[in-house]
């Protein structure tokens, strides 16, 4: 899978970006050699024997859809730069016994078949793209029905997982406690009915768009699925590309007046004015277009290979 459409054969990137894009689901079956090589049990045994690879935030284990303490199954280790997790085998088996769930993060770049599909998303879609794996037991469920924030394609690699997927959808939901509750614990009728039940095979593929509420549920011994998340650029995005032109801009640096002067109203209300007029401004300039362009595009940008001891410019 080097290309967007090797990823969505049979279906052709034409019909998906028409028919799916954005607003609904879309399962595509196998066959089970369509991922061979992403993430089989020996490369995930490998990536697991890895040390000074995890860290707190990248090694998690789920169990009754709580976090698991790192301290339970990970021993803390002192580095550069600060403190990695290396995990332990006999504590991480027996947080498995008990029905835990392993989610690795951040995986997009630990092996060249992961960055191609990483790769094959930013350049068809555009977006940043983030990879996650989940490792599960069946009748062991990490996560209720919940949305998420981004696009999700989901890799089946290794045993079978069902999936419910709801009528429902979060309205552009983003990563804030404003959005918390509705992201992970939506009500019944923000959930809605169940539109499917899909269950993924090795070698399938499944597209969720952002905010449709889903849950997944192992129903073999051991499965393995790996999730990249496609991440677009929203308005909120912009404020990036304004900080450091505004910081130019003296109105922008200097005190606002204080509210105990007298006439601090009338004072306060013209200094808004004056930045809202400001800002007003630098929206309309080209200046801003070709600066959230450019944002856009090094957010997405593929990942690049090294070819040591190869010195010249590729």
């Amino acid at each position: 899978m080097t290309t967007f459409a090797d990823i969505l054969a049979p279906v052709t990137p034409e019909v998906f970006f028409r028919d799916y894009f954005g607003e609904r689901f879309l399962h595509v079956p196998g066959p089970a050699d369509k991922v061979a090589g992403l993430m089989p049990w020996a490369k995930l045994n490998d990536l697991l024997a890895s040390q000074g690879l995890w860290t707190r935030e990248t090694f998690l284990m789920t169990l009754n859809k709580e976090q698991v303490h790192p301290n339970l199954y990970c021993r803390i280790r002192e580095q550069r730069g600060g403190q990695a997790v290396a995990p332990d085998p006999g504590r991480v088996m027996d947080q498995i016994r008990r029905g835990a769930t392993l989610n690795l993060l951040y995986i997009e770049g630990l092996s060249p078949q992961l960055r191609a599909v990483a790769n094959a998303l930013r350049s068809a879609l555009g977006m940043y793209t983030q990879a996650n794996l989940y490792c599960s037991w069946a009748g062991a469920q990490a996560f209720q029905a919940h949305s998420d924030p981004h696009d999700a394609w989901v890799f089946q690699t290794e045993g079978e997982k069902r999936w419910r997927i709801y009528r429902g959808r979060a309205d552009a939901p983003i990563r804030h406690d404003a959005f918390e509750r509705v992201l992970t614990q939506p009500t019944p009728e923000e959930r809605g009915e169940l539109a499917a039940e899909i269950t993924l095979k090795p070698g399938d593929v499944l597209y969720i768009p952002r905010g449709l509420y889903h849950e997944a549920l192992a129903v073999t011994p051991g499965t393995l699925h790996v999730t990249f998340g496609c991440f677009g650029l929203i308005g909120l995005d912009l404020l990036n590309v304004l900080w450091p032109m505004l910081v130019r801009e003296r109105t922008f640096r200097a005190f606002l007046p204080r509210l105990t002067d007298t006439g601090a109203e009338q004072a306060w209300a013209k200094r808004v004015k004056e930045l809202g007029q400001i800002l007003a401004q630098k929206l309309a300039t080209a200046e801003v277009q070709e600066a959230l362009k450019a944002f856009a595009r090094d957010r997405a940008r593929a990942a690049a290979d090294f070819d040591l001891p190869n010195r010249h410019q590729p």
